[in-house]
């Protein structure tokens, strides 16, 4: 499932978790009492909607559960903040990568990002 498609079914679950609570909200106002049993269903099958929504319905990121993108950025980038600062993060990456020898994820990368335009 795309990024997209993901999204528009997380809006789509937003308005409709909206919806039942406009209609139960009109409900009161109206003076009918409250119909809890269709209220709890449906707000029950909308969270449960939502948490697998939040792990992209099962499809995880590129295969994985794991974001390995955001956890390197959550690690590495609040870790080494003071030594690196913001726009050396890549670059110290890669040179760590090449004196650990490791030839295999060296062979994928292409190019790197310039952060210096972005940091200040």
């Amino acid at each position: 499932m795309s990024p997209a498609t993901a999204a528009q079914i997380k809006v789509a679950l937003l308005v409709a978790g909206a919806l039942v609570l406009l209609v139960e909200a009109w409900r009161a106002r109206r003076g009918r009492p409250p119909r809890r049993l269709w209220f709890d269903v449906a707000l029950g099958l909308l969270a449960v909607t939502a948490v697998a929504g939040y792990y992209r319905f099962g499809d995880g990121v590129r295969g994985h559960i794991v974001n390995y993108h955001d956890v390197y950025h959550y690690y590495m980038g609040s870790k080494y903040s003071d030594e690196l600062g913001y726009d050396k993060l890549y670059h110290c990456t890669l040179i760590a990568t090449q004196d650990s020898g490791d030839k295999r994820y060296l062979a994928k990368i292409k190019k790197i990002r310039d952060l210096k335009p972005y940091g200040r």
